[in-house]
C-alpha cells in the first residue's frame, strides 16, 4: 500500500485482517478486521490526512500540516486510551504506517446506531429514552473527570447492543475528536481545526460556543445530548434546516428549542430536556453528575407513583364513605352481635337459659376409681418373691409351706425295717423321708390351687402368681449309708 487505504482481504501493519468497510468518509474509513493473533474482532478507524490537506504546490507547507495532525491524532490516542468507563468503546491500539496512515484499532460492538433506531422505530418510550441517556452521561462523566471532552455526540455515535439478554446496552463511540479542555489553543479558530473543518464536530448537533469559537466546557457535550434525547423523543431531528448555514443558525440566534407542547410526556422530564439545550452557558446543565441527578430523580418519582402525572388524592376522592347499620360501639355480647345482623328482636333470645350439668355421676366415678386402685395395691403388696439368678440358692429365704391334714400324709412306717425298705425305694435317706412327704403335699395344694376358678378380684394377678410359683428342679441328694451298710 501506498498512502491507499486497505481493502477487504489486505493484512493491515501486520496484525490486522480486513473483513469489510463499515463506513467511509472525504479522508477516512472504518473497517471490521479481525485480530490474527487473537481472534478478536476490532473495528479500525484510519485517517489519510494528504488527501484532505493537499498542499501538492508546496512540499514544505504539506509537510508541516501532515506533522501537525500526526501530533495531534497521537495527542488524542493517548488521551481516549485512559477512558474505561464500560459505555465507552475501548481502544486497542494505535499508531501511524510508513506511508502516512495514521489508524486506531478499537473494540467492536455488534449492535446498531442510535440513528438507524430512530429512524426504524420513531418517538421511543421516555422510560427508555432516559435509560439510554443515563449511559451516555456515565461515559462523558469519566471524560469530563479526565479533562476530555467528546465535542461529536450524535446518534450515529451512539451504539446500542443487547448484552445476555439486556437490550438498549450503550456504548459511546469515536472519542477520535476528544480534545483536552486544558488546552489554550482549544478554541474552534485553532488552525489545525479550521482547514480540516470536520474535524471539529456535525453542524447539525453542534453548541453556540462551539460554533462561535469560544471556550468550550463539559456544557459543550450536554448541549449535544439534549440534541439527541429530543430526537429519541420525537422522532425527529431538533433542527431540521435546509442549509449547513442555516443550521449553525439556528443553533446561534436567540429562538430557544424546546420540545413540542403536543407531546405527551411528564413535565418533569420535558424541564431537564430544556435545561440542557439551553443557549446560554448559565442557564444550561453544566456537567454530566448533575444531569445524571435530575434524571435519576425523574425515575425514582415515576416509581413513587402508579404511572407518571398520576395524583393518588383522585382516588381518594372516588371512594363512596360506607355507613354501617348499626353501632359497633353498642355490642356487648355475641347475642347482642347476633340480634343486631340477623335483625331479631330481643326477646328471641331472653327465654334462652344456660345449661348446668350434673355433676354427682363425675364425683361417683372417680370414687369407684379410687378405691379399685386401692384394693389393687393391697391385693399385690408384700407377695412378689425376689427372682432368682446366678447363685442366690444359698440365700433364698426358706419357703413358707401350708401344714397338710393327717389323710395328707404318707403313712409312717412301722419299724426301721419298713423305714430303710421306703427310703431305699424312693432313692433317699430315712431322715428325709418325713421332708419329701410335706414338699409332696405342698406341691399337690398348688395343683389343686390352678384347677379351682379364680377368684374375680385376682384375675389380674393370677398369672403373675402361676408365673413365680413354677416347681423348680430339686438338685440330686447325696445318698446316706444305710442301716445294713451300718451294721
Amino acid at each position: 500500500m501506498t498512502g491507499n487505504f486497505p481493502q477487504p482481504g489486505d493484512m493491515f501493519v501486520d496484525r490486522y485482517e480486513i473483513d469489510s468497510i463499515l463506513n467511509q468518509g472525504g479522508f477516512g474509513r472504518v473497517y471490521r478486521a479481525t485480530q490474527v493473533e487473537l481472534n478478536r474482532p476490532v473495528a479500525i478507524k484510519i485517517l489519510q490526512p494528504a488527501r484532505r490537506i493537499g498542499f501538492n504546490d508546496d512540499s514544505q507547507a504539506e509537510a508541516k500540516r501532515l506533522e501537525i495532525v500526526a501530533k495531534r491524532f497521537e495527542r488524542e490516542a493517548q488521551l481516549v486510551s485512559q477512558l474505561r468507563d464500560r459505555h465507552t468503546v475501548m481502544m486497542y491500539d494505535y499508531g501511524t504506517t510508513e506511508d502516512g496512515l495514521l489508524y486506531m484499532v478499537l473494540e467492536y460492538v455488534d449492535g446498531a446506531p442510535l440513528d438507524q433506531r430512530i429512524e426504524e422505530v420513531g418517538p421511543h418510550d421516555p422510560s427508555r429514552v432516559v435509560k439510554i441517556a443515563k449511559q451516555i452521561l456515565s461515559s462523558l462523566q469519566e471524560a469530563h473527570a479526565l479533562g476530555m471532552l467528546h465535542r461529536d455526540i450524535k446518534p450515529a455515535n451512539i451504539m446500542l447492543y443487547e448484552h445476555v439478554g439486556r437490550r438498549d446496552q450503550v456504548k459511546v463511540l469515536d472519542f477520535g475528536l476528544a480534545k483536552s479542555i486544558d488546552d489554550p489553543k482549544f478554541t474552534a479558530d485553532d488552525p489545525d481545526l479550521t482547514d480540516a473543518e470536520v474535524l471539529i464536530g456535525t453542524p447539525r448537533y453542534m453548541s453556540p460556543e462551539q460554533i462561535r469559537g469560544d471556550k468550550m466546557t463539559s456544557a459543550t457535550d450536554i448541549y449535544s445530548l439534549g440534541l439527541v434525547v429530543y430526537e429519541m423523543l420525537t422522532g425527529q431531528k431538533a433542527v431540521r434546516a435546509k442549509s449547513t448555514m442555516n443550521t449553525l443558525a439556528r443553533h446561534i440566534n436567540d429562538v430557544p428549542i424546546t420540545l413540542p407542547k403536543e407531546l405527551q410526556i411528564d413535565e418533569g422530564l420535558r424541564q431537564i430536556v430544556h435545561q440542557m439545550l439551553d443557549k446560554s452557558l448559565d442557564g444550561r446543565i453544566q456537567t454530566a453528575e448533575e444531569a445524571l441527578t435530575l434524571f435519576e430523580a425523574w425515575e425514582e418519582a415515576q416509581k413513587s407513583s402508579s404511572y407518571p402525572g398520576f395524583d393518588i388524592s383522585e382516588i381518594a376522592d372516588a371512594i363512596p364513605d360506607i355507613e354501617y347499620d348499626y353501632d359497633a360501639t353498642a355490642l356487648t355480647s355475641v347475642d347482642d352481635l347476633l340480634r343486631q345482623d340477623r335483625g331479631d328482636s330481643s326477646d328471641a333470645y331472653d327465654d334462652i337459659q344456660p345449661v348446668e350439668r350434673d355433676r354427682k355421676p363425675i364425683i361417683i366415678a372417680a370414687i369407684f376409681l379410687l378405691v379399685l386402685i386401692m384394693v389393687g395395691v393391697f391385693a399385690t403388696g408384700g407377695d412378689d418373691e425376689p427372682e432368682l439368678s446366678g447363685n442366690a440358692e444359698a440365700t433364698e429365704p426358706p419357703k413358707q409351706h401350708d401344714i397338710p391334714s393327717p389323710d395328707e400324709l404318707p403313712p409312717i412306717p412301722d419299724g426301721p425295717d419298713e423305714a430303710l425298705e421306703f427310703a431305699e425305694a424312693e432313692d433317699m435317706g430315712a431322715d428325709t423321708s418325713i421332708a419329701f412327704a410335706l414338699e409332696e403335699a405342698d406341691m399337690a395344694a398348688i395343683a389343686a390351687a390352678e384347677t379351682a376358678p379364680p377368684d374375680q378380684n385376682e384375675v389380674a394377678e393370677e398369672p403373675k402368681k402361676v408365673k413365680k410359683k413354677v416347681r423348680k428342679k430339686r438338685p440330686p441328694k447325696k445318698k446316706k449309708p444305710s442301716l445294713r451298710t451300718l451294721k
